[in-house]
């Protein structure tokens, strides 16, 4: 294993975590609860990775090969062992080989940081993009009647990147290709992409409602600038 490498026990999950995001999970599997002692008592980080698919052959979970690093941030046992956890994603990393010695899955990972975050290119897109994000919020409010809000808005261009991807309501896998580009200007251009397609949706989905759904309680998505 090289220095730029490290292990990290994994969590495969039907969810994409990105950097800053918060993320409950409710721990029921003992396998799983093994990994948290494991990681609560060393102080250590895991892995949160995208089930890709099932092989035919022994129903092996097919994992994508980039996922984002995690913290513990509160966890409650509940009944019978189980854990309700709060994690919070970290970075980015890339898978280079999986060893299956433990009951979980430990990954070889390399860092994966996103790149060009802070150039000419990210700077210009995202003062194109910001709009068409706060729109893009204020549509998903009406469409699901519900106030919208974000905790701790960033200001960094590639955390706001991220938060983005992290409050567009599309599939999984169109996440995860967000999650696996190496540059910002990349995920940026995306977004935009996403933001602009997912608004003419909205705006149909809007338009057909045979009554206007009032604000009821509200959503909030939690972003972490720890």
């Amino acid at each position: 294993m090289s220095e730029d490498t490290m292990h990290l026990p994994l969590f495969a999950l039907d969810t994409v975590l990105f950097p800053g995001m918060v993320l409950p999970l409710h721990v029921f599997e003992e396998r799983y609860k093994q990994m948290m002692r494991r990681c609560m008592d060393a102080k250590e980080p895991f892995g949160v990775v995208l089930v890709k698919g099932r092989r035919e052959m022994g129903g092996t979970s097919v994992l994508h090969l980039v996922g984002t690093s995690a913290r513990v941030a509160r966890v409650e046992l509940l009944e019978e062992g189980d854990m309700s956890v709060v994690a919070i994603g970290l970075e980015r990393f890339r898978i280079r080989r999986i060893h299956h010695e433990m009951p979980y899955l430990v990954a070889e990972v390399e860092p994966f940081p996103a790149e060009k975050g802070n150039s000419e290119a990210s700077r210009t897109l995202m003062k194109e993009i910001k709009p068409y994000f706060v729109r893009y919020i204020r549509l998903l409010s009406e469409a699901l009647g519900n106030l919208i809000q974000i905790e701790n808005v960033p200001t960094d261009i590639t955390t706001t990147a991220y938060l983005i991807a992290m409050a567009l309501q599309v599939s999984v896998e169109e996440k995860q290709d967000i999650l696996s580009m190496a540059t910002v200007p990349e995920m940026l251009v995306r977004e935009a992409y996403l933001l602009d397609r997912e608004e003419q949706l909205l705006k149909q989905i809007i338009a057909n409602q045979d009554n206007k759904l009032l604000y009821q309680g509200g959503i909030t998505l939690f972003f972490s600038m720890n």
